[in-house]
């Protein structure tokens, strides 16, 4: 089986290298045209993404606290906030003669427990 050989390019396609003395500075100056467009192009995206967005937004934060925003409440739960209020702020009176829980006096059984079993 023969190798294969790679497709040579259409005719439209193919560059031809030929420039003599002068084609390493062909080369060096589409670089360098190149290198200038992509640092423009990153010094405009730059600009905008830093500094104009930066001004839109600090003029979109003095706009919004030169006029403040009224907001519609809502009657029916400010009503149970205030009774929830006035409900926490009622002091409760503890009777004087109230049974303490945490005292244990001994209780009298009729069981009596044998110690030999």
């Amino acid at each position: 089986m023969p190798p294969n050989k790679p497709k040579s390019l259409p005719a439209w396609a193919q560059v031809k290298l030929t420039g003599g003395n002068y084609l390493g500075w062909r080369i060096a100056s589409i670089i360098v045209v190149g290198t200038m467009l992509a640092s423009a192009l990153f010094s405009a995206w730059f600009i905008y993404h830093n500094i104009y967005n930066t001004i839109a937004n600090s003029m979109t934060v003095v706009i919004l606290g030169s006029s403040p925003y009224v907001e519609a409440l809502d009657d029916t739960a400010l009503q149970k906030a205030r009774a929830s209020l006035k409900l926490k702020n009622i002091v409760v009176t503890w009777p004087k003669n109230i049974r303490n829980i945490f005292s244990y006096p001994e209780i009298a059984t009729s069981t009596i427990y044998d110690k030999k079993l």
